[in-house]
């Protein structure tokens, strides 16, 4: 090689280099906080009463999109599709958040996992997810960050030399990574020794490392995802139960929904829109199954059976090591978090979790579930006891033993269940590899036999409204998947074509949490901060606050039982319940309180 052919690929090096370095820059320049800035001055909730008779109108005017499904993912479709213009409406059949966003375990891992697996199955494509899991828990910690934190450290140790070299390597590439996509996330090796130290019991632990991890509130942020959804104009309405969809009896131009309004005697209203949006994770089937025409869908259901994962909850100080009992469990380097995933076992993991009023949430448990086709959903998401959780208590703590792990069976709480739905074989349902690789799909319907529209060709379907499923997902990818789906939406749904829409900023808008959410509980008295929950959270019933805008029925369900008729006395005065209401709301939370609770 030549002087000239050496210094002209030594520029060319150069240029693609700074290129390159210039590239990463913009990308981590665009994930700057300083860009965020709220919607509006914040505003209390409207009257229930002021959306009900906004969705009662909407024959003279109708929707541009109606979100079916109140959880961290269908409240980020809504803020999306108005914050881009669309005049848009939500209705959700329970309260904000009951389900899996609210039940669901709260750790958020970053890149790690996914370059773990990009190791194990030799595959880069989980390097994009990596790199997509860091942009979108920057964005939460950046709009959100009262509902984001970043004080969780998970230990996991390795059982061997392949799995620690593995664990190693991941924990490297990761935190080289980080810095490109949001702060430094260093992960710390940890030394056999060091890990013996903790948990004397785990046989052959070659190592281990610490990885730092997020943790996200999710009825914190559903609460402050409505309220900014709020502010951007859009009606929405929670204990309102979708009835059936169908086309309008003029013709197939808008669709129809009917909707029902729980908390007054025979109120129904048809909503009129030009696009509905189902967000109802597990529920994704059930929701579909309403429209009138399903059943000429290509895909008319895609889930084939139904499991309830549980975790129970327990006081930190009730967790030791095996070998040292009584002593409260202490993990290398601060880790407040533990998680034994080893090859060599025949579960899947074990989880030592932080949660919420100083407990932790240990499981998993993975039981068979039937979703219940009517009826409010229970608090507790899914599970119905009728022997205080033994199965799921034995299980549990069966797994964690020989992880090392003791727990007092005695101090147990609560037991905290969520649905997760299994999708049918890929002969069936052929894009079930897309929620494998891409964790979410946003299905539209299509009649059986009709070809998926080319990119050209998005804005000649063969209906003039939009109709969208979204499958899978989860609470920090909530974000990715709303601008996702709303524009296809906007680009693909030809009753739109003529409305002017706004480029998304959804990443640059901040998030209005209620000031009773980001004080502490211990600076508020009492009776103030149930007041402001009330008037601010969208509180209806008496376990909103119970098992959601606090969580005292899953710690502490005896003094959550003692409260009731405080709670429900505060409650009756706020939203003016006659003595039959607060009885009969005492009532149930009672059953609730008792379900949830381990014996």
């Amino acid at each position: 090689m030549g002087r000239a052919t050496r210094r002209f690929t030594f520029r060319v090096g150069v240029v693609a280099a700074t290129a390159f370095s210039g590239y990463l820059a913009f990308e981590r320049y665009k994930l700057r906080a300083s860009a965020v800035s709220p919607v509006a001055s914040p505003l209390p909730p409207r009257p229930r009463s002021v959306h009900w008779d906004s969705l009662c109108r909407s024959s003279e005017e109708p929707y541009d999109v109606l979100v079916i499904g109140g959880g961290v993912l269908g409240l980020y479709a809504a803020v999306e599709a108005a914050q881009r213009g669309l005049r848009t409406a939500l209705v959700e059949r329970s309260d904000f958040a009951a389900g899996s966003s609210s039940t669901a375990e709260p750790l958020v891992p970053g890149a790690f996992p996914f370059i773990q697996r990009a190791i194990r199955q030799r595959d880069l494509l989980w390097v994009r997810q990596a790199i997509r899991q860091w942009r979108a828990c920057t964005t939460w910690r950046n709009v959100a960050p009262e509902c984001m934190s970043n004080d969780v450290r998970t230990l996991l140790p390795g059982l061997h030399t392949a799995e620690l070299v593995e664990l190693l390597t991941s924990s490297l590439i990761a935190a080289l990574i980080s810095p490109l996509y949001g702060p430094f996330q260093l992960s710390l090796p940890v030394t056999r020794g060091q890990v013996e130290a903790s948990l004397p019991e785990l046989k052959g632990v070659k190592g281990g490392v610490v990885t730092r991890d997020y943790d996200l509130d999710g009825m914190k942020a559903a609460i402050a995802l409505a309220r900014t959804a709020e502010e951007l104009g859009v009606t929405l309405l929670h204990y309102a139960p979708l009835l059936s969809i169908s086309e309008t009896q003029d013709g197939p131009t808008h669709l129809k929904a009917r909707v029902q309004n729980e908390l007054q005697k025979n109120a129904y209203a048809d909503v009129y829109t030009k696009s509905v949006i189902n967000c109802t994770g597990s529920a994704v089937d059930k929701v579909r199954n309403t429209f009138e025409k399903n059943h000429l869908c290509e895909t008319p259901f895609a889930f084939e059976r139904h499991y309830a994962t549980s975790h129970l909850v327990v006081p930190r100080s009730k967790v030791f090591s095996v070998a040292v009992e009584g002593e409260k469990m202490t993990l290398p380097f601060g880790a407040n978090s533990l998680q034994v995933a080893s090859t060599l076992f025949s579960f899947n993991a074990a989880t030592v979790v932080p949660w919420k009023d100083d407990c932790y949430l240990i499981g998993p448990s993975v039981s068979p579930f039937v979703l219940p086709l009517e009826g409010k959903t229970s608090s507790n998401g899914t599970m119905h006891s009728a022997n205080g959780y033994k199965a799921q208590k034995e299980r549990i703590l069966s797994i964690l033993h020989s992880c090392g792990v003791e727990v007092d069976a005695s101090a147990i709480l609560s037991c905290l269940s969520h649905v997760v739905p299994v999708v049918k074989h890929p002969k069936e349902v052929k894009w079930a590899g897309e929620i494998y690789y891409n964790s979410y799909y946003i299905d539209q319907y299509r009649k059986t036999g009709e070809a998926e529209p080319q990119p050209e060709e998005k804005r000649r379907s063969t209906t003039p409204y939009g109709l969208y499923h979204l499958y899978g997902g989860t609470r920090v990818l909530a974000r990715v998947m709303a601008q996702e789906v709303v524009d296809r939406l906007v680009t693909e749904t030809p009753l739109l074509e003529g409305k002017q829409h706004r480029e998304s900023r959804s990443q640059y808008l901040k998030l209005s949490c209620p000031e009773v959410l980001r004080t502490s509980a211990a600076n508020v008295s009492p009776v103030d901060r149930l007041t402001a929950l009330v008037r601010d959270t969208y509180v209806e019933h008496l376990d909103d606050v119970v098992f959601r805008r606090t969580s005292v029925g899953y710690t502490s369900p005896a003094q959550a039982l003692e409260a009731l008729p405080f709670l429900a006395e505060v409650l009756a005065t706020e939203k003016q319940w006659s003595e039959s209401r607060k009885r009969s709301e005492i009532k149930y939370c009672t059953s609730l309180l008792r379900e949830v609770a381990v014996h």
